[in-house]
């Protein structure tokens, strides 16, 4: 019988991670009075398993005041996420990540006082024990 296993919050560690690295407040979501800049972290669909390890794809979308702000933001993700492969935190291990999509403007983002652009990364995940 094979041992049961468990498998990093994807999100949590992301979030942590990034808020960590970049200093920036970093959320699943948010209430009614968000920050001028911040990052949402989301799971989103497509996944690879196998018993050893797992692909797991997280969207990290920055939203910002202006444009200088937003593609700050956006390096200092890239960076961060960077980073995260071959590294971990107690809510799991990242043996890679792959920027599946780079840094886009959000061209449906409806207010026009606030610059939103979204990158997708595949992680490669551990499982714990």
């Amino acid at each position: 019988m094979r041992e049961a296993v468990t498998w990093a919050n994807a999100e949590r560690l992301v979030r942590g991670w990034l808020a960590d690295r970049t200093g920036i407040p970093t959320y699943t979501e948010t209430g009614d009075n968000p920050p001028e800049l911040y990052l949402i972290v989301a799971r989103v669909g497509g996944s690879r398993l196998d018993p050893h390890e797992r692909d797991i794809d997280v969207e990290v979308t920055v939203y910002a005041g202006d444009r200088s702000a937003l593609w700050g933001a956006a390096r200092a993700v890239e960076t961060a996420m960077a980073a995260l492969a071959a590294a971990g935190t107690k809510d799991g291990y990242v043996d890679d990540v792959v920027e599946a999509f780079g840094f886009a403007i959000d061209p449906a983002a409806t207010d026009r006082a606030q610059r939103v652009a979204t990158a997708t990364y595949t992680l490669t995940c551990r499982p714990s024990r």
